[in-house]
């Protein structure tokens, strides 16, 4: 056969890869406790992008138990999700020190809307994870804006009021603006007014909604005048008309009589958003036990003491047009569990309380590793149950989220709740740029440490992101992605996780909301569930709630293409697992031309395929292959390479692309006044490796925006210390001067056209305006000379 040394010599190191995988993958099917899950946390450099931009995608792989990060490099599939559902691309990467890089170039044909990447590592078996991100065509302004109300929930005749931040995208605070205040309510307006924008960068509105709402569909706005320029800034209004849903959650799973028991709630209005609410528990005589208000995110927490036979009911009392009414579990659980703190420090002991009558066992654990265990003896003599204090303890390398069960004298698990335990290590992360201000175009050099809680420099893995934070501010406070510790010890956690700037913050209330999210959005129920029953009910996300790890059982249907044809390189084709003849192969060809969009398999022209021989049977390569080919007409051979490759017309191919860095580099010869290239993510990188300094330096040049850039930076270490911090470096010019224009006018129009002058300087200065048309355009009055303050 023709080519056929060529096709050896190129099969050979793929083939020695492959059957040492094979048998590594025998080995963890036969031992599966003996390996470890890893859990994979998403990042984007962005939240939103335009049609013909790259999204940057970082996964950082940790230890589902102790957080450590993968030692080994592990390969991700990786696939774009469109918002129909669709796999609309697909490709994969390799990790390195724990992390792993990944880009994908949008089509210019790309319609908006709400896409996914995901990454699943078929390999290894370990969970899958997702991101969000958004494709939509938008316009920077010149103002970053955020919109935050005192309440999640207002009803008829409320006093709405709302705090508005503004921020200038190139730096500084609009103080003075004025600001107009319009509210409309079911397409009404209901109020208008006027505020003024403080030195510290806020505004206040207050206002009364109408006594009569019958849509509840209401929007708050600013607009803000500054300097010439108006921008506006609107947000809908929280308003909740006829019900809510409401849930309620015990704190160990069931009510348990005659001793105080804790209940969680949430509220959830109908579009999905927190609602804040006062609730109010009756007994089945009408009897007001509790009155509790909800505190974060539409989520409360009261205690009472049940009756065994006794009902109850949970209802809403504000906002009063309200009606929604839940009725209580009944008070017939045998055990009672409950937590003494919000959240545990490290190196104190988990202290929690019991209450049952007969014996029971307590075990704490991380997932599926039990971390410790108490046997409780029975209380027979007491007339009823009173909660115990018990101690358990944890291994110094293990943090986060915990779970506690409870099981009776059969084994059963009878009550479970998630505590959190504080980390023991910490990596802050310090930015250091070589200037305090830049200019466009200009070369900046940041200097990054890492270093551990006590102040002393340490070794780590740093994930940065530079990119416009006009475009972050986009996106509201609450719906940000989260960063990568609140991704590592919580987001898998919870069926959601909005808000996560403030769960392991320091802010005054930050461990109550975090225990909060635990007992409302936590997966705390899992003793509840057989596994079967509980993945089918929640897929991929309960995967990742309990870090089920899958064997790593041979997939002939899983392809990968190596090297890019662009590059000059040949896309090989290999399978992710060794197969034990051609046999094997003809028997899941048909399988594999269906999973890659081809269901009719003799319409494929060139599909890619090598056979993975095992060794004995390495002297028959040949004929092998032609067994196979003559199976299946429609495998093609590439006589340039010797061997079978995926076509560059393949609807979806491979492609791998492990990317670690992208630097935004300033095209040549560019003019100090040139205002064409407005490139808003400046700087990526998966992981740059800090030295035993805890030192690294990375450069990259601005574009030509005249705006803020944030640095976004996520660090880890190798035993499982996570950090973030972020830095914004400004770039202006010392002097420049911008026009609101209209896109487009008619003939006999009358345009007030806002023209803005900005100093930068440190001096005041005097300039000259001067204006010139087209014909047809007549010109009106304008000063020519204007002043100019520092």
């Amino acid at each position: 056969m023709k080519n056929a040394r060529t096709l050896v010599f190129l099969s050979i190191p793929i083939m020695i890869l492959f059957l040492l995988l094979g048998i590594l993958v025998v080995g963890d099917i036969k031992n599966p406790e003996k390996r470890d899950c890893f859990l994979a946390h998403i990042s984007t450099d962005k939240p939103i992008y335009r049609a013909g931009e790259e999204v940057y995608v970082r996964i950082v792989l940790v230890n589902a138990v102790n957080n450590k990060p993968v030692p080994d490099s592990i390969t991700a599939n990786m696939e774009i999700i469109s918002p129909k559902g669709d796999t609309i691309a697909r490709g994969y990467t390799n990790s390195e020190r724990g992390s792993l890089g990944w880009k994908w170039k949008i089509g210019d044909a790309i319609p908006g809307g709400d896409y996914k990447v995901k990454a699943s590592f078929p390999s290894h078996g370990y969970p899958p994870a997702e991101r969000n991100f958004n494709i939509r065509a938008f316009r920077q302004k010149r103002l970053r804006t955020q919109i935050k109300f005192a309440r999640e929930g207002y009803g008829p005749g409320d006093e709405v009021a709302a705090t508005l931040e503004a921020s200038r995208s190139e730096g500084g605070i609009p103080a003075g603006a004025k600001a107009t205040v319009i509210a409309r309510v079911d397409q009404t307006e209901a109020w208008r007014g006027e505020t003024i924008i403080e030195d510290d960068g806020f505004a206040f509105a207050r206002f009364k909604l109408p006594e009569t709402i019958v849509e509840g569909d209401g929007v708050l706005s600013f607009a803000i005048e500054d300097g010439g320029i108006i921008e506006t800034a609107s947000k809908s209004i929280p308003i909740l008309v006829s019900k809510v849903d409401l849930q309620a959650y015990p704190e160990g799973g069931d009510l348990v009589p005659d001793v105080e028991n804790r209940v969680y709630f949430e509220a959830i209005a109908p579009n999905g958003r927190p609602a804040d609410v006062t609730v109010e528990l009756l007994d089945s005589k009408g009897n007001n036990l509790v009155t509790s208000k909800t505190e974060h995110e539409g989520r409360g927490r009261f205690v009472f003491t049940p009756g065994k036979d006794e009902t109850y009911t949970l209802q809403v009392v504000e906002p009063w047009n309200v009606k929604t009414k839940i009725t209580m579990p009944k008070p017939d659980g045998v055990i009672g569990l409950r937590s003494i703190k919000d959240k545990y420090k490290h190196g104190e002991p988990i202290i929690m309380e019991v209450a049952s009558f007969s014996s029971c066992k307590v075990t704490l654990s991380r997932f599926e590793t039990i971390l410790d265990e108490k046997f409780l003896e029975t209380m027979r003599e007491k007339s009823s149950p009173e909660w115990r204090t018990f101690e358990l303890s944890v291994p110094d390398e293990i943090s986060g989220v915990l779970r506690v069960t409870a099981f009776d004298g059969e084994g059963k698990p009878r009550a479970e709740r998630l505590i959190f335990r504080e980390p023991s290590d910490t990596v802050n992360i310090e930015i250091e740029p070589d200037q305090k201000g830049y200019v466009p175009g200009d070369k900046v050099n940041l200097k990054i440490k890492t270093l551990d809680q006590t102040g002393k420099p340490v070794a780590g893995v740093v994930g940065i992101t530079i990119t416009d934070d006009a475009v972050l501010e986009m996106i509201e406070t609450r719906e940000k992605a989260p960063r990568l510790p609140a991704q590592v010890f919580l987001e898998h956690e919870a069926r959601e996780l909005f808000d996560s700037h403030v769960y392991l913050s320091e802010e005054m209330g930050a461990p109550k909301s975090l225990d909060l999210l635990l007992g409302t959005q936590g997966w705390r129920r899992f003793a509840f569930y057989t596994k079967e029953e509980f993945l089918k009910k929640y897929g991929d996300a309960g995967r990742r709630g309990i870090a089920d790890l899958l064997p790593r059982a041979p997939q002939p249907a899983e392809w990968f293409a190596a090297g890019d044809a662009r590059l000059g390189v040949p896309k090989l084709a290999v399978m992710n697992a060794a197969v034990e003849n051609g046999a094997a192969l003809e028997a899941d060809f048909d399988g594999v031309i269906e999973r890659m969009g081809r269901r009719n398999a003799d319409k494929v022209d060139d599909f890619a395929l090598v056979d993975i021989p095992q060794k004995e049977e390495m002297q028959d390569l040949e004929g092998k292959i032609q067994e196979v080919r003559e199976m299946k007409k429609a495998v093609a051979f590439d006589e340039e390479f010797g061997v079978r490759r995926i076509a560059a017309s393949s609807p979806m191919p491979l492609d791998y692309m492990a990317v670690r860095e992208y630097a935004h580099k300033v095209r040549p010869n560019r003019q100090p006044d040139d205002r064409v290239d407005f490139t808003e993510t400046l700087y990526w990188n998966a992981g740059i490796v800090t030295n035993d300094k805890g030192e690294a330096e990375i450069s990259f040049d601005l574009s030509d925006s005249v705006t803020s850039f944030r640095i976004l930076a996520d660090g880890y270490t190798g035993n499982g210390a996570f950090g973030a911090s972020d830095e914004v470096i400004e770039s202006r010019r010392p002097f420049y001067i911008e026009a609101k224009i209209p896109l487009e006018v008619t003939a006999g129009d009358v345009i007030d056209l806002p023209v803005v002058l900005v100093n930068e300087t440190d001096d005041a200065m005097e300039a000259a305006l001067a204006i010139s048309t087209n014909q047809g355009i007549t010109i009106g009055e304008f000063p020519k000379t204007i002043e100019i303050p520092a």
